[in-house]
């Protein structure tokens, strides 16, 4: 599985939807959990795309390891492992 990046951009290589764009916002200041952002394109005007969310980190690793995506990360601020 790819190192996991919070708060950066990366596209969906391998999985469904391929060659999407995913989001991990670290919500924890609202929800305690981690916010998942899926969308077809980086345009923040294009409607196709959806959301999920997980309870905590671990939650957020095993949403990954099922998803079995390979990501490509876009430069970025933050990650964790």
């Amino acid at each position: 599985m790819n190192k996991l990046k919070i708060e950066t951009y990366g596209q969906i290589l391998e999985g469904n939807p391929k060659n999407w764009y995913v989001y991990i916002h670290d919500d924890a200041e609202n929800t305690g959990g981690y916010l998942i952002l899926i969308s077809a394109s980086l345009e923040p005007t294009d409607p196709r795309g959806f959301d999920d969310w997980v309870e905590n980190f671990q939650g957020l690793q095993d949403y990954f390891h099922t998803k079995q995506w390979q990501i490509q990360w876009l430069e970025g601020n933050s990650s964790k492992t």
